[in-house]
């Protein structure tokens, strides 16, 4: 997934610039607070609800198991962003930007090679299928 795919929303938590940079500091406490045993499950919620609506307004369409492990993936990177940011002191938090762009990159990159290993493994199941059946075993 590319910075480009993802929709403007997106961008506006992570990116807290001027006159929005002085609530840094509550959004430090916020994380704080969400991390607590007591607020996990409501943080881990609004985490899933945040990472679905960026994907769909990204316009995600998928209906198989890759659902899932887009918002796994997005939500990760989201979250250690965030992390990121709270320690960020580069002007306009251009750090926690170039951050976000290294995590985005990698999780294209795993996608494109989960997608080429899944992709070899299914010809060479069809190969030792197609072997097989030249044996004369009916599969």
């Amino acid at each position: 997934m590319a910075r480009g795919q993802l929709p403007h929303p997106s961008n506006v938590p992570i990116h807290l610039k001027p006159p929005y940079a002085h609530i840094i500091h509550s959004s430090i406490q916020a994380l704080a607070l969400l991390a607590t045993p007591k607020h996990f499950p409501t943080s881990i919620r609004e985490l899933a609800l945040l990472s679905d609506e960026i994907l769909f307004l990204a316009g995600d369409k998928s209906v198989d198991s890759s659902w899932y492990t887009k918002r796994a993936g997005l939500s990760a990177i989201y979250a250690s962003t965030e992390l990121f940011m709270t320690q960020d002191r580069s002007s306009g938090f251009t750090e926690t930007e170039a951050f976000l762009d290294r995590r985005l990159q990698g999780a294209h990159a795993l996608n494109s090679t989960a997608s080429d290993v899944g992709q070899w493994l299914g010809v060479q199941g069809m190969g030792v299928v197609n072997g097989l059946r030249s044996k004369g075993v009916r599969i």
